[in-house]
């Protein structure tokens, strides 16, 4: 029996609630009918072609589509002739497969629950080689920097700097910057690093990799780590929505930030801000002559502190951490205390107004402000 022609309003009524079309029985369906897209994984918003069979049929059709998370994704419209046609979709919605309903003269004809996988990938146009390899050739370094091993039954993976064979945490979390835009796994290195969080809240610099080392370390002189730490978990956060990943670090990192904020080894209580030793910016050693590593007995940069180190502030542990406080405060908002969230931007704002006191010059930070004379 011929088929009357499409109402595109009845069609797009029937799409208005995916439950509904999903259960729509195939009883209503016309015997044979098919629809397929010719690319199984696409690109948002770039055409993709979808073949459509109605045996005996000529007239207009529409596929309504629903994205990955069940929302309503678009309509292709087009015109069917003795059976078969091919319709324009415009990807978009969430990523991931697309549930997809073909209507004709206003009748469910056939679903196809997965018409093809919504996948996005950065790329860049131009018409230049230079340029147009660029996100290509930063996928292929990030590649190449990612250390993956197991010890025992747990997984580690993280990127690492070319002059290392260990993953630290500092490099980590800059090269996350840009290899969130490739990398799927943002959290394992993170969980990686709480797993290894000292009861004051610290945490080490790098993970075990034998033979290199069987112990997560800190270099006693580092005063970055612990804002590094609530940086990194943020963007990983942000760049995959978990929220309930994100809660399980909530209470590590609170942890952490307080540990820069009390202890007597990372915080400067008469200038209420972050201290560290006279290092070159945010370098594992103090600044000075190769002395004899007291661990070794051998000649070494001065990664330890004693009564010899020369202490200061250096800004970018305080712009830092006030940075982390902040993104803190916005992950307690989300899913933890809004009390403390409160707290965290009067810390943050309050280590803002001390950093300027101490070490803005009216035009630039003072790198290093010491906290007593030298020579």
């Amino acid at each position: 029996m011929p088929l009357k022609p499409l109402s595109r309003r009845a069609a797009l009524s029937a799409a208005a609630t995916f439950a509904m079309l999903a259960m729509l029985s195939p009883a209503f369906a016309q015997e044979g009918a098919s629809l397929a897209a010719r690319k199984p994984v696409v690109a948002p918003l770039q055409p993709v072609e979808i073949d459509v069979r109605i045996p005996g049929y000529t007239g207009p059709a529409a596929i309504v589509l629903f994205d990955n998370r069940k929302r309503f994704a678009g309509v292709a419209e087009g015109h069917i002739e003795n059976g078969v046609g091919t319709l324009i979709a415009i990807p978009r919605g969430a990523l991931g497969a697309q549930w997809a309903a073909l209507f004709a003269s206003g009748q469910f004809v056939v679903a196809n629950p997965a018409l093809f996988t919504l996948d996005a990938r950065t790329e860049i146009w131009t018409g230049q080689e230079r340029f147009d390899r660029f996100v290509s050739n930063a996928a292929a370094i990030f590649t190449a920097a990612t250390l993956s091993y197991t010890l025992g039954n747990v997984a580690f993976r993280g990127y690492r700097s070319p002059d290392s064979p260990l993953i630290w945490l500092r490099d980590h979390v800059y090269a996350q910057r840009g290899a969130r835009y490739f990398d799927a796994d943002l959290k394992t290195t993170f969980d990686d690093f709480r797993r290894y969080q000292q009861p004051d809240g610290s945490l080490p610099d790098f993970l075990p990799r034998p033979p290199w080392t069987d112990r997560a370390l800190r270099i006693p002189v580092e005063a970055d780590v612990e804002y590094l730490y609530v940086q990194g978990v943020y963007e990983a956060w942000q760049a995959t929505g978990d929220d309930g990943w994100m809660r399980s670090h909530l209470e590590p990192m609170r942890r952490a930030v307080t540990y820069s904020l009390q202890h007597p080894l990372r915080w400067d209580a008469e200038r209420g801000l972050i201290k560290r030793p006279f290092t070159i910016d945010t370098w594992d050693f103090e600044y000075g002559p190769t002395t004899i590593d007291p661990n070794t007995g051998k000649p070494a940069p001065r990664h330890w502190i004693d009564d010899k180190t020369i202490w200061g502030v250096f800004h970018g542990d305080n712009t830092g951490m006030a940075q982390a406080l902040t993104m803190l405060a916005r992950m307690e908002e989300r899913v933890g205390d809004a009390n403390l969230a409160r707290v965290w931007r009067d810390v943050a704002a309050s280590l803002m107004r001390n950093l300027n006191a101490l070490s803005w010059n009216g035009r630039f930070f003072r790198h290093h402000v010491p906290a007593q004379p030298f020579d």
